[in-house]
């Protein structure tokens, strides 16, 4: 009878083992980093059970309409289920916002692109950020909210059009206008719910690619990226977050590589980023809106980065109302940034940035090695103070850096009220420098130990000036094309006296004190009368003003930032191409080369 009953119950027993398996959830991997110089808690990266819900299932195809809903359906079903990948295979995907659900790997093939549609109508309001605010605005085009157990992995990429938020890259006075009220109703603690930047026509407010807000357990891993709207990866509040093997290159208008806001216990590890902004940056939130939600940014590893381009290697700031401490970038290399090290604040912000280091670190070309800016306000400056508080810097620790370039070294400038200390700078080797290296306003408990200056130029040059257009093809024009080109990419303009230098065959060189504006009325002429290039020979990293200023390249317009030194090319036949000289706006030492226009 024993016997029977046993017998009996083996297909019972079989089926809930079947049951568990079918449904089995996720689980983790644990990542330690034993050797952080804090402790850094134990990381869970997720593992996701062996189910696959291949988007083609659910209706997708690769033909060129949208993907949209087929996304959702498996990502959904897939949530259902208890967890597992959904995947997008080899071909092109046309798609709107992509929502995550928990438990979901979105993983993308070999071979994949996830190529994201650029109309805003393709993304519907939700909750977000937007310049350390919280709103409603445009969804991410990847987005995340209070979920958990999350990945977006494999060997595939992301790819946004890009056309018009292109467009949106410029700020009209309806942007503006959007700003100033997300500036007031952040101040004024207005619901989150009432701020709705959409519905100010015109506000252009562009949004993040990958934006993980209130997520636990998140994993990003192998993926390409290619281009963004605005942040390229956004953490926001969140919890537990590795990060590795990207590969992401994005030149476009405020492209920082990944924004770590108000989220602890994180790992960036083995990324490649190419940005046209900060690299990894550190964020906690701006004034008021960042003390309501009183989180801190902490616990953060970057290791084994490299940065082919971009403003910094670790930026912090300038929103870190809410606090940043704890963080190690350690064993990471760039070709070329303006900033290894930069810490952004101003007497709004309040908070901390207390425990950090940064070592083992090298790079090829750098504006300025480590820079402490206490005046930090952007375009937000034209708005008034509603509360004064100031930031507390200290513990912040470089070590074992190296460039081949900079143009200063460390430029720190604190606040009287509340002057940054402890600040260590050990073993330091500076291959060439064009001017002072030390620059400290307003600090106190100041370390300078094994800093190496190898040789002073007061004409180096960085890799960006390489990217610019002064090439044979210019000097092919005219024999005062060829002066031209010479005298900006051989002769040592940085140093040469102000005032008017013939350089002869009709090029003529013109150094000093000169404005530069932006030139919206700015037309092509059919008659031009010369061709002009503009040269900044000695930038400033200014801790009172960021000048962002328009160059134009043929019939393309490009914001570049004047913190470097670089020249661009302006031909004749753009009208009023001499505004963009003369005209009101920053005053800067130039150099403007200006050739008679010869027949295209």
């Amino acid at each position: 009878e024993k016997e029977m009953k046993s017998l009996f119950c083996l297909p019972a027993v079989a089926v809930c083992l079947f049951s568990c398996c079918a449904f089995a959830g996720v689980s983790y991997r644990q990542t330690k980093i034993a050797d952080a110089p804090f402790d850094m808690p134990v990381l869970n990266e997720p593992v996701f059970p062996n189910r696959d819900f291949i988007i083609s299932d659910f209706g997708a195809s690769s033909d060129g309409k949208k993907c949209t809903e087929a996304i959702a359906k498996a990502m959904e079903a897939c949530s259902a289920a208890g967890g597992g990948r959904v995947v997008v295979p080899a071909g092109r995907w046309l798609t709107g916002a992509v929502h995550f659900r928990s438990n979901c790997n979105l993983h993308l093939a070999e071979g994949a692109v996830l190529e994201f549609s650029d109309d805003p109508a393709d993304y519907p309001l939700v909750q977000a950020t937007w310049g350390g605010i919280e709103c409603m605005n445009h969804s991410p085009l990847l987005y995340a909210f209070g979920v958990e157990d999350i990945a977006i992995t494999g060997k595939g990429r992301i790819a946004p059009r890009m056309k018009r938020w292109q467009d949106w890259f410029s700020r009209p006075p309806e942007h503006m206008k959007a700003i100033e009220c997300l500036y007031h109703w952040g101040a004024t603690n207005a619901p989150v719910a009432f701020r709705n930047l959409p519905a100010i026509k015109g506000s252009n407010m562009r949004p993040q690619l990958i934006h993980l807000n209130r997520a636990r357990n998140v994993l990003l891993d192998g993926f390409e990226i290619r281009e963004s709207p605005l942040w390229t990866i956004h953490l926001f509040h969140s919890e537990n977050c590795i990060i590795r093997n990207l590969d992401s290159r994005a030149r476009g208008h405020n492209n920082d590589g990944i924004d770590i806001e108000m989220t602890r216990n994180v790992l960036v590890e083995k990324c490649v980023f190419d940005q046209q902004d900060d690299g990894v940056c550190l964020k906690a939130g701006r004034n008021q809106d960042a003390w309501r939600l009183n989180r801190p940014t902490e616990n953060v590893v970057v290791r084994d980065c490299h940065f082919i381009g971009a403003h910094t290697m670790l930026g912090i700031g300038s929103e870190l109302s809410g606090g940043i401490r704890n963080v190690w970038m350690t064993r990471c290399t760039a070709t070329a940034v303006l900033s290894p090290l930069l810490i952004k604040t101003n007497h709004r912000r309040g908070g901390f940035v207390e425990n950090i280091w940064f070592d083992n670190c090298r790079a090829g070309d750098v504006s300025t090695v480590f820079a402490i800016w206490s005046r930090c306000f952007y375009q937000w400056a034209r708005f008034p103070d509603y509360e004064v508080r100031y930031t507390k810097i200290r513990n912040i620790n470089m070590d074992g850096f190296s460039c081949e370039r900079a143009y200063r070294g460390l430029v720190l400038k604190g606040d009287s009220h509340e002057e940054p200390c402890g600040i260590s700078v050990k073993n330091v080797k500076v291959g060439n420098v064009m001017d002072g290296f030390v620059d400290i306003q307003c600090c106190n408990g100041i370390n300078l130990e094994g800093v190496k200056i190898e040789k002073k130029d007061p004409d180096v040059r960085w890799a960006f000036v390489k990217q610019l257009p002064v090439s044979s093809q210019i000097a092919e024009l005219s024999p005062g094309h060829a002066r031209a080109a010479e005298f900006l990419s051989k002769k040592k303009w940085a140093a040469l006296p102000d005032g008017e230098h013939d350089l002869g065959d009709g090029a003529v060189a013109f150094v000093g004190i000169q404005e530069l504006r932006p030139c919206s009325e700015a037309k092509m002429s059919e008659n031009p009368d010369f061709d002009m290039f503009v040269a900044i020979p000695d930038p400033e990293n200014s801790a009172d003003s960021y000048v962002a200023e328009w160059f134009y390249f043929g019939k393309n317009r490009f914001p570049k930032s004047m913190v470097l030194d670089c020249y661009a090319f302006i031909p004749a036949k753009m009208q009023y191409a001499d505004k963009l000289v003369f005209g009101n706006a920053q005053m800067r030492r130039r150099v403007v080369v200006k050739v008679k226009a010869v027949a295209r």
